[in-house]
C-alpha cells in the first residue's frame, strides 16, 4: 500500500512538472542561451541609449517647432488650471499627464526645447529600462514556464538585428531639420521678420498660416519673458 501511495505521489509530481514546467527543468544549454539573450539585449539597450543621447546633443535645437506652438497654449501661452491642462485637447487626443509633466519640468529650464529633448529621452530610457528589468526578472527568477519562449530565441538573429540597429544611422533628414531650425532661429533673432526668414532660409517653424496660431503674439511673449529661443539672444 505504501508503494502504491509512493507511486501515485511520484506520478502526481511528474504530472505537475509536465503541466507547469519551470526554468530549472529546461536543458542547461537553452537556459544559458536565455541568459545570453538577456545580456545581449542589455548591451544593445546601453548602446542605443548612448547613441540616442549623442544624437540629441548633435541635433536638438532650442526653438518650438510645428504643433508645439499650439499645444503649448495649455501650459505656457495661456493660463489654465491643472485640470484644464490635463483635459486640454490637441487634435484627437487629450494632453493628459504629458501637460502636467511639461508644466512641472519645462519652467526650470526657461522652456528650453533642447533641454526638453534630453528630458524626454530620459523618460524613454527609464521606461525601456523597466521593460528590460522585467525581462530579466522573467528569465533569472524563473517565473514558471514564462522563460521558455526566451530559451527558444535564435541568438544569432537577435544579435544580428541588434548590432545592425546600433550601427546603422541615416541622419540626413534629421540634419536638414536641425539646420533649418537653427538658421531660422538665427535669422529671426536678427531681424524679427518670420515671413522674411521663411523665404530666406527656405524653412518654416510652423506649416500653417501664422494667424492660425497667433505666432507673432507668441514670439513677442517669449521675447518679453526671455524664454525658449530668446534664452540664446544677445
Amino acid at each position: 500500500m505504501a508503494a502504491t501511495l509512493f507511486g501515485k505521489a511520484a506520478m502526481t509530481t511528474a504530472q505537475q512538472r509536465a503541466i507547469s514546467p519551470k526554468a530549472s527543468d529546461l536543458p542547461e544549454r537553452a537556459w544559458i542561451s536565455s541568459r545570453a539573450v538577456f545580456l545581449l539585449l542589455a548591451a544593445a539597450f546601453a548602446g542605443l541609449a548612448t547613441r540616442m543621447f549623442f544624437l540629441l546633443s548633435q541635433y536638438a535645437v532650442n526653438i518650438f517647432y510645428s504643433d508645439q506652438w499650439e499645444f503649448n497654449d495649455a501650459t505656457l501661452f495661456q493660463k489654465h488650471s491643472l485640470w484644464q491642462m490635463f483635459t486640454w485637447q490637441h487634435g484627437p487626443h487629450r494632453q493628459g499627464l504629458g501637460a502636467l509633466f511639461e508644466k512641472l519640468v519645462d519652467p526650470l529650464s526657461g522652456w528650453n526645447s533642447r533641454v526638453e529633448s534630453f528630458v524626454v529621452g530620459g523618460v524613454v530610457v527609464v521606461a525601456a529600462l523597466c521593460a528590460l528589468l522585467l525581462l530579466g526578472l522573467v528569465i533569472f527568477l524563473s517565473v514558471e514556464s514564462a522563460a521558455r519562449p526566451f530559451a527558444k530565441m535564435d541568438l544569432g538573429a537577435v544579435s544580428g538585428g541588434t548590432l545592425s540597429a546600433v550601427a546603422v544611422a541615416d541622419r540626413s533628414e534629421v540634419f536638414l531639420y536641425t539646420l533649418g531650425k537653427q538658421q531660422w532661429k538665427e535669422c529671426y533673432l536678427r531681424t524679427e521678420d518670420f515671413a522674411g526668414c521663411n523665404d530666406t532660409v527656405g524653412f518654416t517653424i510652423f506649416s500653417h498660416a501664422p494667424e492660425r496660431t497667433r505666432l507673432r503674439e507668441k514670439l513677442e511673449f517669449l521675447k518679453k519673458a526671455r524664454l525658449n529661443l530668446y534664452l540664446d539672444a544677445h
